[in-house]
């Protein structure tokens, strides 16, 4: 029985022991370290592995212009990525190699499909977002070419009628008598010295005194005697009128509020404004013109003439906010839009000029009928 007992005892050692040495020859799991062939084995799953993972098809997000067609390939291509990790059972194998690596104690392998798999199919969710938006985009440009077309018909319409306004005008401006005006307003400045000499000239025919029976031509004629020399004057500013006085303070040209432009004898040759009126941007003035004596009286009646002054401040500036996020279509509907505003402005300016030129002859023309001597 001992015997027995002994015999068995020492077979289960050795089976202990055999299950040892066979262990033995592929891990010693106490040092930790592999066998040769196991080395043999990781490397070979992973020449492999890498083998077929350097054959994944190209895949990766899409930059460039987002039109329905590019993004549509590089979904496709990506999906081609995908499914060529399915079929060669990438995820698997490295599934394998990363289980080798631990039983070995070896870092964790690189080259995770894992992550390939989630950057691809994160690229396609951003890819069919786009396709999305280009969709709406291309229903939206349906849209806008529609709206783009109507305002553009309504663009030319509103040009047409401005452009007829603007021929009607022209029309009117055409029957305009510019011939009265011009017989009605100031001829070219004579000298006082000339005005003298024709003067002097009616005096001995006659023909001026007999025109004018109220005036006394020595006033004019014979010089202010009480006066010294007739270069010691001058024009002079008084509560915002002028006059002409001598070196004594003498008044020789009352003041009032006209301009004084020339001097001499007793005689100033003057423009005195009688009436104002503001046109769009102008303001336009009649004045009564001639040669007045020292009463401040016009010597031999006078002329019309008209003056015209800018009002100034009439500008407008325009400020255009601009989305720097706008996109190229919205930059050039955009652009379209200022250039019709820019051109309806440009039509618009000459149409309220046409009809100030109107306004102004027209009142000049009312102006000589009120002024004109008779």
């Amino acid at each position: 029985m001992k015997i027995i007992l002994t015999y068995l005892i020492l077979i289960a050692t050795l089976n202990i022991y055999a299950q040892e040495v066979t262990r033995e020859g592929v891990v010693d799991s106490t040092k930790n370290k592999v066998s040769r062939e196991y080395i043999k084995e990781i490397e070979k799953k992973t020449f492999e592995y890498e083998q077929l993972e350097n054959k994944v098809p190209s895949y990766g997000p899409w930059v460039g212009s987002e039109t329905r067609e590019l993004l549509q390939a590089q979904y496709d291509k990506n999906n081609k990525a995908l499914l060529y990790i399915n079929e060669n059972n990438l995820q698997g194998k490295w599934q394998e190699i990363e289980n080798m690596h631990k039983y070995a104690g070896y870092p964790s392998y690189r080259n995770n499909p894992n992550k390939k798999v989630k950057r691809i199919k994160g690229f396609n969710q951003e890819i069919i977002k786009k396709l999305n938006a280009a969709d709406a985009k291309t229903k939206e440009e349906l849209s806008a070419e529609l709206t783009e077309a109507a305002i553009t018909t309504k663009h030319k319409v509103s040009m047409d009628d401005l452009d007829a306004e603007l021929a009607s005008l022209d029309a009117q401006l055409s029957t305009t008598d510019d011939d009265f005006l011009s017989e009605n307003t100031t001829r070219p400045q004579k000298s006082i010295d000339d005005f003298l000499a024709e003067i002097d000239a009616e005096r001995n025919t006659g023909d001026f005194l007999a025109e004018n029976s109220n005036a006394d031509p020595d006033d004019f004629l014979s010089g202010d005697e009480n006066s010294q020399d007739e270069n010691s004057y001058k024009i002079d500013y008084k509560d915002g009128k002028k006059g002409v006085i001598d070196s004594n303070g003498q008044v020789l040209i009352p003041y009032k509020n006209w301009s004084i432009i020339e001097y001499k004898g007793g005689i100033a040759y003057v423009k005195e404004i009688q009436e104002s009126k503001d046109f769009c941007t102008r303001k336009v003035s009649i004045q009564k013109v001639g040669y007045v004596d020292r009463s401040g009286s016009f010597i031999d009646g006078f002329e019309l003439d008209f003056i015209e002054s800018s009002l100034g401040g009439t500008g407008k500036l325009y400020l255009i906010a601009r989305d720097p996020d706008e996109t190229y279509d919205e930059l050039i509907a955009r652009r379209n839009a200022e250039k019709r505003a820019n051109e309806l402005r440009i039509k618009k300016k000459k149409l309220r000029e046409k009809k100030c030129e109107i306004e102004i002859k027209q009142w000049k023309q009312q102006m000589i009928i009120k002024y004109k001597q008779p």
